[in-house]
């Protein structure tokens, strides 16, 4: 289990860094150029992230919140200052820095095309979106890559003091702590690097004990119980998810790359943090725990494992392919792939929603030609003509490259939320809740009222900040005066955090509806209803005007 970093040759790995340097740099002027087009957000959440670490700086206690995360906004609380195309540069930097730390992995533990692993990162479709906005995955893969970086150079003490920000970076994030005190106990590392790892939960609960009275970590890992709010899934979902996180054709080559990879020297511990992330991924999203979404961006985090191996996986089969012998070693190769491909087809059937049916079948059609194609290729590799085992292997490769297209195609064509790689735009029912802001503005006598939603969009456009102590609408709506707007939104407003139900402001007697939008859900609910807060004795008897257009 050590992870003491093979020899480097030193002359070679001169020119593969400056490959590295020239893929970063790409990789990162693609990323402020989506970023300089973006608009909009790849999740709500990334929104909500952002004003937190902007609000940090007037509420310190946001510094605490243990949703906003404190690994996430400690390190964002500056450039949030500066607005949303700023913040995205950031993000870009940091995904740079994980682009090179993964380099410098590889290239530490022989990997041979080392170079490779940031265009192989970038071209991530997740990891990629996720550089030019705001979440904390991209957080959390700069952590977990920096603490194995600092863990082969034998710098295990700062190793462990950026592993622990994972736990306060996701909560998953206690995976990786609890990784590394293994490999400590197994290595027999000094009790202070042991007590190290902890510090970063350790402090957050403490300083949330004393100015919050709470203890966030202690309450989330003892509470796994689910919420109706996201359901769960089969075996197969975050499978299915990694092949649009990571595009099904950098899958494959990680799967190719994975046996060669183990049999190198002191790299297991590396592999044995993607493979664990993606199992713990699995069983939380199988059994619904700890009110997670499975959503594919959770696996960004390992974003650089996939990186490394699937280079390992690009020399393996360069290696083949100029190989005089090729039978013995390449059986294996096409035969990782097809059960890849077996795998993401059960999860195209059956892990994904039916609102994935355009999704589904691009899935299908690629899944389907390359699926043969592959078989072709076990047989071919058997055959005892070199001629044709070589057409065998060509026949894995363009494979590959189909997948490959398959997933361009998706990212392209497809329709939000499939659609990765592009700049992020507002979507309808955000624009519909710029339209509400404006609605109300044109309102007589509504300068100088307060206007407030649950929605985070309305408000952002509202220029509202909402006080740690009244994040949640059912804090709110009682502490608004009269003549003050409240903007019930079809998304968040009734959702056990905020609490407060259409039907149930409709029936009070100091609201009065005003107008709703046009829009509507999948439902049919509109995106939102504004209601003005009034005394109960002027409630009007007239209904509400007609739709806003």
């Amino acid at each position: 289990m050590s992870v003491t970093p093979d020899e480097i040759d030193t002359n070679k790995s001169t020119g593969q860094r400056r490959w590295a340097w020239a893929l970063i740099a790409i990789g990162l002027g693609c990323s402020i150029g989506m970023a300089a087009f973006s608009d909009g957000t790849h999740h709500d959440d990334d929104l909500t992230h952002l004003q937190i670490a902007r609000w940090s700086c007037q509420w310190p206690a946001y510094l605490l919140d243990d949703w906003g995360r404190p690994g996430f906004t400690v390190l964002y609380a500056l450039p949030a200052q500066f607005g949303y195309f700023p913040a995205r540069v950031f993000s870009g930097l940091l995904t740079a820095v994980t682009a090179w730390l993964a380099y410098d992995i590889a290239r530490r533990q022989g990997v041979p095309h080392a170079a490779l692993v940031p265009a192989l990162l970038w071209l991530q479709p997740l990891t990629f979106t996720l550089s030019y906005t705001w979440l904390t995955e991209t957080t959390l893969a700069l952590y977990l890559t920096l603490g194995m970086w600092l863990l082969l150079r034998r710098h295990y003490t700062l190793s462990a003091f950026f592993i622990s920000l994972c736990m306060v970076t996701r909560h998953e994030g206690a995976l990786f702590v609890g990784l590394w005190g293994l490999l400590y106990l197994y290595q027999r590392r000094p009790v202070r690097e042991w007590l190290l790892l902890a510090w970063a939960p350790l402090l957050h609960n403490l300083l949330s004990w004393v100015f919050l009275r709470q203890v966030p970590f202690v309450a989330r890992f003892l509470n796994p119980t689910p919420t109706a709010e996201y359901g769960d899934g089969g075996w197969l979902w975050m499978w299915m998810q990694w092949s649009l996180a990571a595009s099904l054709g950098v899958l494959l080559l990680t799967l190719i790359g994975v046996p060669s990879y183990l049999r190198r020297r002191r790299t297991r511990f590396w592999f044995t943090c993607g493979l664990a992330f993606f199992l713990a991924q699995t069983v939380i999203f199988r059994f619904g725990l700890f009110a997670s979404g499975g959503y594919p961006r959770f696996l960004v985090a390992i974003g650089p494992v996939v990186a490394i191996l699937a280079a390992d996986g690009v020399a393996r089969l360069a290696a083949i392919i100029r190989a005089s012998e090729i039978r013995a070693n390449v059986a294996n190769l096409p035969a990782a792939a097809l059960v890849g491909c077996g795998l993401l087809w059960l999860g195209a059937e059956f892990g994904l929603e039916d609102e994935a049916r355009e999704f589904i079948g691009l899935v299908r059609l690629g899944l389907f030609s390359v699926m043969w194609g592959l078989f072709a290729c076990v047989v071919a590799c058997q055959s005892p003509s070199q001629r044709i085992r070589r057409g065998g292997i060509r026949a894995l490769l363009v494979g590959l490259l189909a997948l490959a297209m398959v997933q361009d195609l998706v990212g392209v064509f497809s329709p939000r939320p499939y659609n990765w790689c592009s700049p992020l735009a507002l979507v309808e029912v955000q624009r519909a809740h710029h339209d509400a802001v404006a609605w109300i503005d044109g309102q007589p006598g509504s300068a100088g009222r307060r206007r407030y939603s649950a929605n985070v969009w309305f408000n952002e456009f509202a220029g509202n900040t909402v006080p740690p102590h009244q994040a949640f609408a059912k804090d709110k709506i009682d502490t608004l005066e009269p003549g003050d707007f409240f903007v019930w939104d079809s998304k968040y407003a009734a959702t056990p955090s905020h609490g407060v139900a259409l039907e149930t402001l409709r029936g009070r007697g100091d609201y009065v509806e005003l107008t709703q939008s046009r829009q509507r859900d999948e439902h049919g609910v509109p995106f939102w209803v504004i209601f003005r807060k009034c005394a109960a004795a002027s409630l009007p008897t007239s209904a509400p005007s007609e739709p806003t257009p």
